[in-house]
């Protein structure tokens, strides 16, 4: 009896044993053919997406040919000019100049790294002659061409500009990777199905100022050629719309038209007014995003009260920012700060606080006249307005850092105690007080 039980106990761990081997062999094995399956869709997806770019591919790991023969003596210069007009045929422009004491036999464009194309060489150049005047014929010194490559059966993969001294070295002055002539198509056939929306657009912006003199010259024509339905060149523009106002005796009330020839001292009161950015975008196809400034850099180049609302509402201290020691520093205070102008006027800024009315007045008033003619160039020109700005008006005083913070203004700290507190100007009433 018991050889019975103990022979039918071992059976039944035989049997138990075999299926659990033959369960976790089963899950092994869907195990290896879900990873296999997972694999192989990768490998599908991948392949696919190649197929599908491979059309497109830029020729970004393109690696061009290096000098064959290298100068021993240092070849220096500068390209200033290599516009392709446009990437995908035309013409290329090419300027710059060149020196090195072994002279300069030749200077040439080579495409892709093969095809040579000598340009014009000994151009005048008086600039580099004072610059390097113990170089032979630095005063001749210049390079020049334009070069048709519509009628040449070459797609445009790198541009090189290669100089050759007499002694026959070379050196490579600038080296330019080009996109392939349909890059920009890559995805265009998703973006038709889908339609473009204006969010898609992606803004590359430059910021500048001084657009009558030429501060936004060939930003519409140098980078137009790389610009898509989706990526878009474009200008940041400041409007100082507290010191570009008809002055004094109008209430400081703003003035789109802003004359540049306005001056304090030697230093022009702002550099653009607001109609003539309009303009300049209008006529040039240019997208803008406006800088609305009445922030503390708005007023830094100089004094101007007889203009300036800014400049008259910082004579009391009550409208201005205070530090933790219940100070307010001379607006000159950092005038030895080093920056993108001379002796600015950093060390007083307007309080933001609600109590702050004359500050609140001016601001909300001018603000709203930039802006209603600003949403009439955008309902007129979508395309061309990116948007508005507010950033530089929001800062509290940031140049006296680690010496002094800010803000104290009484002001200040009674709207902040009255906020811990939960007063209702902080709750449904807040709307008509902001």
């Amino acid at each position: 009896m018991c050889t019975f039980f103990v022979a039918n106990d071992w059976t039944f761990l035989i049997i138990s044993m075999s299926i659990e081997q033959n369960m976790k062999t089963s899950f092994s094995t869907k195990r290896l053919s879900i990873i296999l399956l997972l694999f192989t869709l990768v490998l599908l997806l991948c392949g696919g997406s190649y197929v599908l770019i491979k059309t497109y591919r830029p020729q970004w790991l393109h690696t061009p040919a290096i000098a064959t023969n290298p100068a021993t003596t240092p070849i220096l210069g500068f390209v200033d000019k290599l516009n392709e007009e446009p990437t995908d045929g035309g013409k290329i422009s090419v300027l710059g100049w060149a020196v090195s004491k072994a002279g300069i036999a030749r200077v040439e464009l080579v495409l892709n790294g093969k095809l040579r194309i000598p340009l014009t060489i000994a151009v005048p150049r008086v600039d580099v002659a004072q610059a390097f005047p113990d170089y032979p014929d630095s005063g001749k010194a210049g390079f020049e061409g334009k070069v048709d490559i519509s009628n040449r059966p070459i797609e445009l993969q790198t541009l090189e500009l290669v100089v050759t001294d007499k002694q026959g070295g070379e050196s490579i002055l600038t080296r330019r990777t080009l996109p392939a002539l349909n890059a920009k198509q890559t995805w265009s056939d998703l973006l038709k199905l889908r339609g473009l929306k204006r969010d898609d657009v992606f803004y590359f912006i430059m910021a500048t100022s001084n657009i009558a003199s030429g501060g936004a010259t060939d930003v519409d024509t140098i980078f137009r050629p790389y610009e898509s339905d989706t990526v878009k060149v474009g200008i940041r523009v400041p409007i100082l719309y507290l010191r570009t106002t008809k002055g004094r005796a109008s209430d400081y009330t703003f003035d789109a038209d802003f004359p540049s020839s306005h001056k304090c001292g030697t230093r022009t009161i702002a550099e653009d007014n607001l109609n003539g950015v309009i303009d300049y975008a209008v006529k040039h196809q240019l997208p803008v995003l406006f800088t609305l400034n009445g922030g503390i850099w708005a007023d830094a180049a100089c004094d101007a009260p007889e203009w300036d609302i800014n400049d008259v509402l910082e004579h009391d201290a009550a409208n201005l920012q205070w530090n933790e020691k219940n100070q307010v520093m001379a607006d000159d205070y950092l005038k030895n700060l080093s920056g993108s102008m001379d002796s600015p006027e950093l060390g007083r800024s307007l309080a933001f606080n609600i109590y702050a009315t004359k500050n609140r007045h001016y601001k909300k008033r001018n603000l709203q006249h930039a802006a209603s003619i600003i949403r009439k160039f955008a309902t007129q020109y979508p395309a061309l307005f990116i948007g508005v700005t507010t950033d530089p008006d929001v800062y509290l005083n940031p140049f006296f850092s680690g010496q002094q913070w800010y803000d104290y203004n009484p002001g200040t700290l009674r709207q902040f105690r009255e906020w811990l507190r939960g007063r209702t100007i902080f709750r449904t009433d807040y709307g008509r007080r902001a």
